[in-house]
């Protein structure tokens, strides 16, 4: 019944639609927030201020899932995860102020995916993983790994990320596959390759 109340809430203008989700589904929506014709299903969802969804999106089977304020989502974007299959999947996405998605990309939101303040997924199809196999007392099984965006980073088209961390600033380059830790850095940095590595490290304005 409720996928289906969600479904039919699709085709409603925007600003009935949102006040339905606030009414009916207790969901947390700012002031100015216009959502095209995308599927939203989500057990805790918060959208700040002015934030802009646009069509043939599809978030669902996530737990908890925040968009900061002035965030702009383009079209034909997925973000999906095991919903309550796995009790011990978090299934917890957080984007924050100011970050542009544009269209046709994958969230895995299985794991954690935190994706901070005024970062942008360029272009078209990339895809973030936050979960994946494991060993555990010699058997294979899923588990959920965290995915972090530093602030103001950039990520360029068809990038694949796998439980990294990227630093703040950050460059990847399109059609990258990064799956390491580098949250220890703190220059500006380019990544790029498969596996993605630093190819370029930036001066930043005090040391030029």
């Amino acid at each position: 019944m409720r996928r289906t109340i969600l479904f039919l809430l699709m085709f409603l203008p925007s600003q009935v639609r949102v006040m339905c989700y606030r009414r009916f589904f207790r969901w947390r929506i700012g002031r100015g927030v216009k959502i095209g014709l995308s599927y939203l299903d989500c057990t805790d969802l918060e959208i700040g201020d002015s934030v802009r969804i646009g069509h043939f999106n599809s978030f669902r089977k996530t737990r908890k899932l925040t968009i900061g304020a002035e965030t702009f989502i383009g079209s034909f974007n997925q973000l999906s995860g095991s919903g309550t299959y796995y009790e011990n999947f978090p299934c917890t996405v957080t984007i924050g102020r100011k970050c542009f998605i544009m269209s046709r990309h994958f969230i895995d939101s299985s794991g954690t995916v935190s994706i901070h303040d005024g970062v942008t997924l360029a272009g078209r199809d990339t895809q973030i993983w936050s979960h994946s196999q494991v060993m555990q007392d010699e058997n294979q099984q899923l588990a959920p790994i965290t995915v972090e965006i530093g602030a103001e980073a950039y990520v360029g088209a068809r990038a694949t990320l796998v439980g990294c961390k990227l630093p703040a600033k950050a460059l990847v380059g399109a059609g990258s596959v990064v799956t390491k830790d580098f949250s220890d850095i703190h220059d500006r940095v380019l990544i790029a390759g498969n596996p993605g590595k630093i190819v370029k490290t930036y001066a930043s304005p005090a040391s030029a």
